[in-house]
């Protein structure tokens, strides 16, 4: 990933998860915990959940797992990652210090891939982010699934309109001053505004390789819930 990137989520690893319940007013919780339970389903193991960061998609994981599930954190920043190591979860939750464009795992290895809130990190343009997913197909087992979920590009008036302002206000400028670091949040909030929507994320996970892809919006017009398979 761009060392740029890394070093402000190296920065801001302290206050991330202060951030981000005061930023979603605490419904990212509720939407990890769907998506750990949309992966659930039929499940087997093991799990890799990359840019884990601090691992609030981890501790959702866990918990939806069955008894003896192993589930893989995957991130590229130190800093977030101890932070992550000091939580407790409810199975075997194991880590690795590793860029998500180059996994340091077989191909075929697991039975679940998840990434939450990370996918604009990836870098938006389609061939980089293309290259990415199909990184992780690499990885999952035949039939396997991806579950993805994030922020959704808003390209009608009105509602755009209302997301700029929360932008605008509450994460470039509430979150940016308690987090002590305005440049990082400036640019979580540039890359909310202009990340793809729903529907053309799924196409540029069916241009990956993907053969059955299909979302869900969990918060009007504002996050999205993919489900890729290989």
């Amino acid at each position: 990933m761009n060392t740029e990137i890394k070093k402000l989520f190296n920065g801001i690893a302290p206050v991330y998860d202060l951030t981000n319940r005061l930023m979603t007013f605490g419904l990212d919780v509720r939407w990890r915990r769907t998506a750990a339970r949309t992966a659930a389903a039929s499940a087997k193991g093991p799990w890799l959940d990359v840019c884990c960061g601090t691992g609030g998609m981890l501790g959702e994981l866990s918990s939806a797992a069955g008894p003896g599930t192993v589930i893989i954190g995957a991130d590229f920043s130190m800093p977030m990652l101890d932070i992550a190591l000091r939580k407790p979860f409810h199975g075997p939750v194991r880590f690795v210090l590793s860029d998500v464009r180059s996994l340091p795992f077989q191909d075929g290895c697991f039975d679940r891939v998840t990434l939450a809130f990370a996918t604009r990190n990836l870098h938006s343009e389609p061939e980089s982010l293309i290259s990415a997913f199909r990184e992780f197909q690499r990885v999952l087992k035949p039939g396997g699934k991806f579950v993805n979920l994030e922020t959704t590009g808003i390209r009608s008036r009105l509602p755009g309109i209302l997301v700029r302002i929360y932008l605008d206000g509450v994460v470039r400028g509430i979150a940016g001053l308690l987090s002590g670091s305005r440049p990082a949040y400036a640019y979580l909030a540039d890359s909310i505004r202009t990340f793809y929507s729903a529907e053309e994320l799924k196409n540029l996970l069916m241009d990956a390789g993907f053969s059955i892809v299909e979302f869900r919006k969990l918060f009007p017009a504002v996050v999205a819930l993919h489900t890729a398979i290989k």
